[in-house]
């Protein structure tokens, strides 16, 4: 394994001739707002940190996508190819996940998912993380957890320009206050279990 990229969600988005924030899903509990870049962020840079620390990881590139700075999807995604392409690594030696959350509306949606490309490139890792949320129990898996996009039901994903697996992960609901607050409440051991989902994947490989 080369490099390991770590996103959070949203941030910036492309609005005519100018770059606008871009804060995700949104919702508001007893007057406090959450945002779904700010929950992503929290939680990315967690992820960063605990593999940073692994000292089977020492020779490899871990590098957070906006989470420190804001970022347009166009841009992360041109971000990781280049280091891909100028480190002139193999696409299967590095890999991504995009920290995202949910939302449908007020409603009682629950649970963890993911979106592998349509490739299949991510769909190991898919597996992997899906495992590791589910021996974790933080929120319910989806019923159906492991998705892809080939129907284009929801346009193209921006994942799918990626020169290697990345792979999208819903952690929860944001419109659903239980969902809501078990991740907030539990920063650390989210980015835990979706570290634990990282380096299971890659353990053959190390």
């Amino acid at each position: 394994m080369k490099a390991i990229f770590i996103e959070s969600g949203h941030g910036l988005k492309q609005l005519l001739f100018s770059k606008v924030t871009d804060p995700g899903a949104c919702a508001t509990y007893s007057g406090k707002l959450y945002k779904e870049r700010d929950v992503a962020k929290e939680i990315g840079r967690r992820v960063l940190a605990i593999l940073k620390a692994k000292p089977e990881l020492g020779g490899v590139l871990i590098q957070g996508v906006g989470i420190e700075t804001d970022a347009t999807i166009q841009d992360k995604m041109k971000f990781v190819n280049n280091v891909v392409v100028e480190n002139h690594f193999a696409s299967a030696d590095c890999l991504g996940i995009a920290i995202h959350m949910n939302s449908i509306g007020a409603g009682q949606a629950t649970g963890f998912e993911v979106w592998h490309q349509i490739n299949g490139a991510s769909l190991p890792l898919a597996e992997s993380m899906v495992k590791s949320w589910d021996e974790y129990k933080i929120t319910p898996l989806r019923p159906k957890p492991i998705n892809n996009n080939k129907d284009g039901r929801y346009g193209r994903f921006y994942t799918d320009d990626a020169r290697c697996p990345y792979l999208i992960v819903e952690t929860s609901f944001i419109s659903n206050l239980n969902d809501l607050n078990a991740i907030v409440g539990n920063y650390d051991r989210v980015a835990e279990c979706l570290a634990h989902g990282i380096l299971e994947s890659i353990r053959p490989s190390l």
